[in-house]
């Protein structure tokens, strides 16, 4: 299963401000078999088998588990593909619901549907 970790942006106080230092970053890990590196830290196979908070240097992270948001997100964008703004609004104007049939037609990516199904039947 694919994770996601999250650096957490790490922040100092000078003379009363808070500054951030570092920002937040975002990976995808679709192999957590093998050691993961950033610019700043490495992760063995063993530190990505459970969720939670990891602590490296001074830099915190934050690791889970990805959703389906995530995973489609990691699609290749071909020229074909829809945009996730699209597709939301095609479920709100057609007012597809849990009760709804869709038929896939078969004659893009595919993309569409693999959304579409997590809300229709």
């Amino acid at each position: 299963m694919a994770k996601i970790l999250i650096q957490l942006p790490r922040f100092v106080e000078d003379e009363g401000r808070r500054i951030q230092i570092t920002s937040f970053e975002k990976f995808y890990l679709d192999n957590i078999d093998r050691t993961f590196s950033t610019k700043k830290a490495t992760f063995r196979p063993e530190e990505l088998a459970k969720n939670g908070f990891l602590e490296k240097k001074k830099d915190s992270y934050l690791l889970m588990d990805s959703d389906f948001v995530d995973d489609y997100k990691q699609l290749k964008r071909l020229a074909q593909i829809i945009t996730l703004k699209d597709i939301g609004r095609i479920i709100t104007l057609l007012g597809l619901t849990k009760e709804s049939i869709v038929v896939e037609a078969g004659s893009g990516s595919g993309a569409a549907g693999i959304y579409l199904a997590k809300v229709v039947k």
